[in-house]
């Protein structure tokens, strides 16, 4: 019990950090004392509190009139009854897809500080399980009851078995999460590695609910009857003595489970739980979160080169690319900017797109070229531990993507037969533009001005690029365009040598 204690109260605070986070998006602190304050703070409750309980009342009002509306329509049978009948059906197959989906992802999952303190620590796995179990069925039973509640005034067209149907609700929840979490116990002591069989199981629980209809619908039959009017108090009693059995002798087996792999399957849900309440839900943190959990999930490859310095650098940025090819697309952006930037100095038959070029510049988030520098200074904290200038460090970041993009351009160059004269000048201008651009991108990433204000990359970017088109295009002078990206390029490298 001592050990639970513990574990309840590591819930504790971080359920209170997530009760803070609301109570402070709806403007009232707890920790702030005073008259004023604490009358906020009961108004806050009041208010929500009755809107809570008007919403509900409005919506079980709704299901009564929805109910009243489907028995009045021309069918035979009536919906509401064709509906109730297909009740147990319907909570069989929940039962199944929910043991199929506890198999391949299990229920147990931990936080980083349970992860720390608790994971490693010497108290029983079955005290774990139990805590979790618990924990998931403080929130999931009242909503199982609210449901059936709500079903209850939408198949019967009235709300005097509400209350019996949510009691009922609530006792085959509990009946249901006891198989879903004695599958995953189950697949953690004995098939760790076993995730691949959720299908088959969902198969063989399929099968056996044909074979035994009785036993799979009985929960279901249970809550159609007491929703139709049968007595209340044997289903809670049959279907609450069934339910905590299938608890304990999930808690049972989950004293078996290792923790190790509880840990390794709790990397996604761990990253996500440190996030706010509000941005769990942002498509960009769940795709870096999943992305995070995968890579830590597999071993390294290729390995780090033994080498150090600026050499050690530069291979982790490549390696970091290799290990994520999707990012190499990235680099399809800069080489197709290079390229058109460059033909249209040449060319000066094709420089009418010009503006529309710089805006393309300009507008598109830049990406590729430069992801590795900014990778480097995201974390003030590692970058302090790396003593060399931002220059430095951008050269080392991205010295093996300039050399790949500028090859392949050339390359390009050279065999799309560039107009007389041009070929030299492409050679030339396809490395000044890509080292304009990562200049421009390292600049909006780490400069300063003295009022600490960070310069984006969109006016760095229009101002030197607008400079080189006018120059080679408008002014008809692209060997002194050339000239001014690589000047540019210098000078932009010289701000960057001084920042730290």
């Amino acid at each position: 019990m001592a050990e639970m204690g513990a574990l309840w109260g590591i819930r504790w605070r971080m359920l209170r950090a997530a009760l803070l986070y609301w109570l402070m998006a709806v403007g009232y602190d707890p920790e702030i004392g005073g008259l004023s304050n604490r009358l906020y703070g009961v108004y806050l409750v009041l208010v929500l509190g009755g809107l809570g309980v008007l919403a509900w009342l409005e919506v079980l009002s709704a299901a009564v009139q929805a109910a009243a509306a489907l028995a009045a329509a021309p069918s035979a049978p009536p919906l509401p009854g064709v509906l109730l009948g297909a009740l147990p059906v319907l909570v069989g197959l929940l039962q199944v897809v929910g043991v199929a989906l506890a198999w391949w992802m299990s229920p147990l999952r931990l936080t980083w500080p349970e992860i720390a303190y608790v994971a490693g620590s010497p108290v029983p796995a079955a005290a774990i399980v139990a805590v979790a179990f618990l924990r998931v069925a403080l929130l999931a039973l009242p909503l199982s009851a609210m449901l059936g509640a709500l079903a209850a005034a939408l198949l019967s067209g009235g709300d005097r078995t509400s209350l019996a149907a949510a009691a009922v609700a609530l006792a085959v929840a509990l009946v249901a999460m006891g198989p879903n979490w004695l599958a995953a116990m189950t697949r953690l002591a004995v098939a760790r590695r076993g995730r691949w069989l959720a299908p088959v199981v969902a198969i063989v629980l399929l099968i056996a609910g044909i074979a035994a209809p009785a036993a799979a619908l009985w929960p279901g039959r249970l809550l159609a009857g007491v929703i139709a009017g049968q007595p209340l108090w044997p289903a809670v009693a049959w279907l609450g003595a069934v339910g905590v059995l299938l608890a304990a002798a999930a808690v049972w087996v989950g004293g078996r489970v290792n923790l190790t792999d509880v840990v390794d399957e709790s990397a996604l849900y761990a990253r996500l739980a440190v996030y706010a309440p509000a941005d769990r839900r942002d498509p960009a943190v769940l795709a870096q979160a999943r992305a995070q959990a995968h890579r830590g999930s597999r071993r390294a490859w290729p390995r780090l080169p033994d080498a150090s310095g600026d050499v050690m650098v530069a291979a982790r940025s490549g390696l970091a690319r290799l290990r994520r090819p999707a990012q190499l697309l990235y680099l399809g952006e800069d080489l197709t900017l290079a390229l058109s930037g460059c033909w249209m100095l040449a060319d000066p038959r094709i420089a009418h797109p010009w503006f529309a070029w710089l805006l393309l510049m300009v507008a598109v988030p830049p990406r590729g070229l430069g992801d590795g520098f900014l990778a480097d200074t995201e974390a003030p904290f590692l970058r302090q531990l790396l003593p060399r200038s931002d220059l430095a460090v951008l050269v080392a970041d991205e010295v093996l993507p300039f050399a790949l993009l500028a090859v392949a351009a050339i390359a390009i160059w050279v065999a799309a037969r560039p107009p007389a004269g041009g070929v030299v000048l492409g050679v030339l201008l396809i490395p000044a533009l890509l080292a304009l651009r990562a200049a421009c991108r390292g600049f909006a990433a780490r400069t300063r001005l003295g009022a600490r204000v960070q310069i984006p990359f969109a006016p760095v970017a229009a101002v030197s690029f607008g400079l080189v088109l006018l120059l080679g295009i408008v002014a008809g002078a692209p060997w002194v365009a050339l000239v001014l990206a690589a000047l540019l390029s210098v000078g932009i490298g010289a701000v960057l040598a001084h920042a730290w």
